[in-house]
């Protein structure tokens, strides 16, 4: 199935979405569901951790009512099977709340495509997505969401939503929480360029040779005593007394 790549990116932590376009041009993997969860009849989660959740669920999503085969979706393939049916790919969060526990196809203790790209302020490579844990017990064989290409083999859980929303009303999908920051500490070496801007503050002392150019503004105090005038070159240190030419 051929894929084409949206990128929006807002710098420094507002939120990243990278998403791979569906097979009918649409936004890829939609956010709400576009039939109900009463319309779909299936039932609304009844367990402790999800259950002030408005979201349903199912897990026998191949046509005819029955499961796909152990470990042979995609990505791509994974939310194309949910949106066919009016429904979504289930989140992250919603699968390790246990939205989509006991609904079947053996998938309680298995890895599932979700739709998060971010989970937990941690995002996935672009090209790839979350897997979590089918039914969040944690003690399967994916814990814990991990990131995954888009093309790996693995599983799918649809939920759906109590009140729907028409495919061609919703909005890019927004990473779910902001990215980590962008470093985690300064760089050993300055950039080839300069900033943007100046720093928040001042160097705690000079540099090690004169500047290029003079500064925007003067510095903070004038130097003891002037010079009768400038010489040719800056001396390495200051003279004791003012030069004579």
């Amino acid at each position: 199935m051929a894929q084409s790549v949206t990128i929006s990116v807002l710098l420094l932590g507002a939120f990243v979405s990278i998403f791979p376009a569906g097979a009918k041009g649409q936004v890829f993997p939609l956010y709400t569901s576009t039939k109900s969860c009463s319309a779909l009849g299936w039932r609304f989660c009844s367990f402790d951790r999800c259950g002030l959740l408005d979201v349903c669920s199912e897990s026998e999503v191949r046509e005819g009512g029955n499961c796909f085969a152990k470990d042979t979706r995609t990505f791509v393939d994974g939310g194309t099977a949910c949106e066919d049916l009016g429904a979504r790919m289930c989140t992250a969060e919603e699968l390790v709340s246990e939205v989509a526990r006991g609904t079947g196809c053996q998938l309680d203790f298995e890895g599932v495509w979700s739709s998060n790209f971010v989970y937990n302020g941690v995002a996935c490579a672009p090209g790839e997505h979350y897997v979590a844990p089918g039914s969040g017990k944690a003690t399967g064989t994916i814990p814990v969401p991990v990131c995954k290409a888009d093309s790996f083999l693995s599983n799918i859980r649809c939920c759906a939503d109590r009140t729907a929303i028409a495919a061609d009303q919703q909005t890019a999908h927004p990473a779910s929480a902001p990215i980590q920051a962008p470093t985690h500490g300064p760089s050993d070496a300055p950039t080839d360029t300069p900033t943007a801007s100046p720093s928040d503050a001042p160097t705690t002392a000079p540099t090690d040779a004169p500047t290029d150019t003079p500064s925007v503004g003067p510095t903070d105090a004038p130097t003891r005593a002037p010079t009768v005038s400038p010489t040719e070159a800056p001396s390495d240190t200051p003279t004791d007394a003012p030069t004579d030419a």
